[in-house]
């Protein structure tokens, strides 16, 4: 198996994964901490740090996307996520990551193995493309 097939392979569970960990949690309950530990992110920061992330992925795709909610879901310390703010509702966050996932897919498969090993995305990266 070669790298392009191993990424597209992790890709695709990694889809079927968010969505399926998604599915039956009411919007409501994803505004919620468990057990109301303030030390650990409510259940929507979660899938919305995920799609931040895939971002930086789509970038190495090759891919320009418009960034939803910038800020809102970054991590380490970078992320405007609070308890009092009002979030997007987890069917939006679900939907902005369903409608990456074909392009990226797309652009993941048209890479080359020597740009597979040599193209990475760092925070860094995606903070300077911001401004």
């Amino acid at each position: 198996m070669n790298e392009s097939n191993a990424l597209l392979i992790q890709f695709d569970l990694h889809h079927r994964l968010y969505n399926d960990v998604l599915d039956g949690f009411a919007d409501q309950e994803t505004n919620r901490r468990l057990h109301g530990n303030t030390d650990i992110n409510h259940v929507k920061y979660l899938p919305g740090h995920l799609l931040d992330s895939q971002y930086g992925l789509a970038m190495l795709a090759g891919i320009k996307p418009k960034i939803k909610w910038e800020g809102l879901f970054e991590g380490m310390g970078q992320s405007e996520a609070r308890d009092d703010i009002e979030y997007p509702s987890i069917g939006a966050i679900r939907q902005e990551w369903n409608r990456l996932h074909d392009p990226v897919r797309e652009g993941l498969k048209q890479l080359t193995a020597e740009e597979l090993k040599t193209s990475h995305i760092r925070p860094s990266m995606r903070l300077q493309s911001r401004l």
